[in-house]
């Protein structure tokens, strides 16, 4: 079996992951998104059907139960999903996106799927941009605050590990502009018939 692409995604909040997620969940070839269980709860904007979320929402309990193979923790909440879950969407799909803001899993995910084509990928915006986002998606001024203010230090965890990353995706513009570049991230890893990239 040709190897098949896994790209581990990392970006800032409010940087254009959830868009991300839509427009890949909307694509008509072999892609699939792991969806990822978290200890978080669900925002109010996210409420709403038309928003594409790589989440299912359980409480520590539940999540504890899963006995997950990767997890992680990030804002004092905890991330994770199965080995299966991953396995199974290698066997069905051509492209694999992940959401993993933990650096030391996306790691481990390298080295444990060697056999695979992993590519880690940064998605960085501008913080008037990431702003915009924020307020789009209806929170108020204290939570953009508090957001803003853990951008720098996610920002600055991407500078000190910016080698560790195969491609960076600046989303500063337009929504379409944005699909673009997703569109040549893929088009970038696509294989031949013989399954070379």
């Amino acid at each position: 079996m040709n190897p098949k692409n896994i790209f581990l995604i990392d970006g800032a909040s409010g940087c254009g992951k959830s868009d991300f997620v839509e427009y890949v969940n909307s694509m008509k070839e072999k892609v699939g998104f792991l969806i990822k269980f978290t200890t978080r709860e669900i925002r109010d904007y996210e409420k709403d059907n038309l928003c594409n979320l790589d989440l299912f929402f359980c409480n520590k309990q539940e999540f504890e139960k899963y006995n997950f193979e990767y997890q992680y923790e990030y804002e004092k909440q905890f991330y994770g999903f199965s080995k299966h879950e991953l396995d199974l969407l290698i066997e069905k799909c051509d492209n694999i996106f992940i959401i993993i803001r933990n650096i030391p899993l996306m790691r481990r995910i390298k080295r444990e799927y060697n056999n695979q084509n992993v590519i880690s990928v940064y998605i960085h915006s501008d913080l008037l941009k990431i702003e915009e986002r924020l307020k789009m998606q209806q929170f108020n001024d204290k939570q953009i605050a508090f957001r803003l203010s853990r951008i720098e230090t996610t920002y600055k965890d991407y500078v000190l590990n910016s080698a560790f990353f195969d491609e960076v995706i600046v989303n500063n513009s337009n929504i379409d502009y944005y699909h673009l570049l997703i569109d040549n991230l893929i088009k970038k890893y696509a294989k031949n018939e013989n399954g070379i990239v």
